[in-house]
């Protein structure tokens, strides 16, 4: 199988998508690839990935509650700090072992943690 393009990178039809509610979020989940939606104040029932290889996650906090953060500066700007990376690794895993795609080894798994850790940084 020729390796799927999307955005500016090339994905093989083996990979995980992780990402925000964004267009390449469901891009990824409409060609069939396994994809992971984050959601912050966002409503995933509504804006998250179709299809059976996608799941979303959001954060602890309620829409109710991110959204009553005052904007002045008082609270972190990040609306998504409160999700774990260690909360999207188990996602991440949980997707792979459900789409029968297990990481074969630690290293799969390290690297699966530091780029989530690049994104949320």
């Amino acid at each position: 199988m020729r390796p799927r393009t999307t955005g500016n990178r090339q994905q093989s039809p083996r990979q995980q998508e992780l990402g925000n509610d964004s267009g390449l979020m469901h891009v990824s989940a409409a060609l069939g690839t396994p994809t992971i939606g984050m959601f912050g104040p966002g409503e995933p029932h509504i804006y998250g990935p179709w299809g059976e290889p996608c799941i979303t996650i959001c954060t602890p906090k309620s829409r109710e509650e991110l959204l009553a953060l005052p904007p002045d500066g008082t609270n972190d700007p990040s609306l998504m700090k409160s999700l774990s990376v260690e909360r999207v690794v188990e996602a991440a895993n949980a997707l792979l072992a459900r789409t029968a795609l297990a990481p074969r080894d630690e290293s799969a798994l390290a690297t699966t943690a530091n780029a989530v850790r690049g994104q949320v940084s």
